[in-house]
């Protein structure tokens, strides 16, 4: 952990990385959604948004940090696109077999929480968002498994940076925004253990995330939604 603090490259890269991850989020919130431009209207520019940034992240930060190296790169991007057509299938299943109630459907609303009320733009929009940050998850984990003598340094500063990342969530959501933060303590370790120990860790790693969600959808709708 005191790597992070100590080593030169690597502090100059996450600071870089994290500047990344909240420019493009703190524009989507402070600018896009003003616009009218959100999860759940206009979603197809959203959608490009993050798309978007999530192609120009790859040869950016290739160019700070040094190249790395995807194990089985076309392979898991074809899986991934892939599991991105099943999130929707069984997002749209949840839809239909658990309904969503007018009281929980507004509270959604109110919070800007829009992916659990599981319209056809928000599951893409998500999705989307999910590409995103699989993205970046992917950049500062292979970066640091390259300069980090111990898989164990790797883990540990990757889980400090991913809960760190959620807490302004608190801003936004309130103490809602703990069904974020208190699992990103765990998906950082389960997101750089596989990301850093198995040469399929990007698409199970995105499986594990949209999983994540479509649970959250299932208990926001069979438990009496008051946010």
């Amino acid at each position: 952990m005191r790597l992070l603090f100590t080593h030169k490259l690597i502090k100059n890269f996450v600071i870089i990385w994290l500047a990344y991850w909240l420019g493009v989020m703190g524009f989507n919130i402070y600018f896009l959604k003003p616009l009218g431009i959100s999860f759940i209207e206009n979603t197809h520019w959203l959608i490009c948004y993050f798309l978007v940034f999530a192609l120009i992240a790859p040869p950016l930060f290739s160019k700070i940090g040094g190249p790395v190296t995807l194990p089985k790169f076309k392979k898991q991007i074809v899986f991934i696109l892939i599991s991105g057509m099943v999130f929707w299938v069984f997002s749209e299943a949840i839809k239909n077999w658990i309904p969503l109630n007018p009281i929980g459907e507004q509270s959604l609303r109110e919070l800007s929480f829009y992916y659990p009320i599981l319209l056809t733009p928000t599951i893409w929009g998500k999705f989307a968002d999910i590409m995103f940050q699989q993205t970046l998850i992917v950049i500062i984990l292979l970066f640091l498994k390259k300069h980090c003598p111990r898989p164990r340094d790797t883990i540990e500063i990757f889980t400090f940076l991913f809960f760190t990342l959620h807490i302004p969530l608190l801003h936004f959501f309130g103490w809602a925004a703990l069904m974020f933060i208190f699992p990103s303590l765990v998906a950082g370790t389960v997101f750089s253990f596989l990301i850093s120990r198995y040469s399929w860790g990007a698409t199970l790693s995105v499986l594990v995330h949209e999983i994540y969600y479509l649970v959250i959808a299932v208990i926001l709708r069979i438990s009496p939604l008051q946010i």
